[in-house]
Parts: C-alpha cells; structure tokens; sequence
C-alpha cells in the first residue's frame, strides 16, 4: 500500500512569499512515474500491479488557500492555488505550459519534487498529495482499514521583512509605539519631577552655616 511523507516544507513551517520554493515528499510502495493522457484516457482503463505486487501510478501534490491556520470549515476541492502534475503547472488557476521535472517522474532515492516557480502569496496553506493508478483513480488498497495513503501540511507564508513597504505598516502598531512612547515620557517627566522635590526637601533640612 502507498504511502508517502512530505519533507519540505515540513507541517508547521514558515517560508517567504513570492518566492521560488521546491516542494519534496518521500514516497513508498508505488512504482512512481507512469502517467497516462488524463484527457483521452482519464480512469479507462484499471488499477495495474507490477511483478512485485506494487501499484503502477504515479502522485500529485496540490496547494489550497486557507482563512487561517485554525480553519475548521470544509475548503472546496474547485479551488486551488497550484496543482502539479506531469509538464502542468497550475498557478492561481492560470495554467502555464512548462516541461519541468514533476510528479509524473519516477522517485529519485524514494523522494519526488515539484518545483513552485514565484511561490504563491502570502497566507495559510495546505498541501496534500494525491497518490494514484497510472490511469488516475485513487489507489485501491486490499483492506479496508489501513492508514492515510496520502500526506497533507499546513504552512504559512508571510512576506519577508525586507519587503515590507512603511506605508503598509499597520496604523494600530504606530498607534501602540506611540503610546508607549508618550508613556515612557511621563514615567521620565514624572521621575524629574520627584527628584526635584527630594533635592528641594534636602535643601530645607540643611543646617545654616
């Protein structure tokens, strides 16, 4: 039965937007980069097996855009902000024709690569892998009860620091530095004011000469 393990980016991390990234996922038990025409013969034909008994397919990773981290709601399988494949790459919905290295290739030392050319935005995400038959279909398994035959994470991606226009700085940071700067103000006019008194009151108790 398949199984497969994503390691980069790893569940929980944070990379930078808008930036190239490669996303690599370890994978066993599926004899990995056998694709057929998904437009000609999309599920026509069944599941193979090799010699060995091990599914003939090959795996796909797909990214979808969250409302955050903590996101409980069902998201909608129609919408994904970049799904990888053989030589497609789908960006933002907008399909780009590039002959790259992807899921459709065997595993190299157990591990398959997609490359994410110019990252995606800024946000909550989650990857998945869609492991299957070489004809598509998910992959069909001898037993009912076994574990996830696919890998899903949930990464952030925040805009890095250098990047960061001032004018795009949040007015409520500005407002907060500015009060505490108004308050570290008072504390000093405050403590001026009390040594002040202190020397006045010394002054009063001083013998005359």
């Amino acid at each position: 039965m398949p199984s497969s393990k994503f390691t980069n980016p790893k569940n929980g991390d944070t990379i930078p937007s808008g930036a190239d990234f490669t996303i690599s996922m370890a994978i066993k038990n599926l004899q990995t980069g056998n694709f057929v025409n998904a437009q000609k013969n999309y599920f026509a034909a069944p599941q193979q097996l090799n010699g060995g008994g091990t599914i003939v397919g090959h795996s796909h990773v797909v990214v979808e855009k969250l409302s955050g981290l903590d996101q409980t709601t069902p998201t909608n399988p129609k919408e994904f902000i970049f799904f990888k494949v053989r030589e497609l790459i789908v960006i933002l919905n907008i399909i780009h024709l590039k002959i790259l290295q992807g899921l459709n290739a065997a595993a190299q030392g157990g591990t398959l690569t997609a490359d994410v050319p110019g990252g995606v935005p800024a946000g909550a995400y989650r990857l998945c892998s869609i492991n299957t038959s070489a004809n598509h279909q998910p992959a069909i398994v001898p037993v009912a009860q076994h574990g996830s035959l696919d890998d899903c994470v949930y990464v952030s991606l925040l805009v890095p620091f250098a990047r960061v226009q001032p004018d795009k700085v949040q007015l409520s940071s500005l407002l907060l530095l500015r009060e505490v700067l108004l308050l570290l103000e008072f504390q000093h006019q405050a403590i001026l004011l009390y040594l002040r008194l202190h020397l006045h009151h010394l002054q009063l108790r001083l013998p005359l000469a």
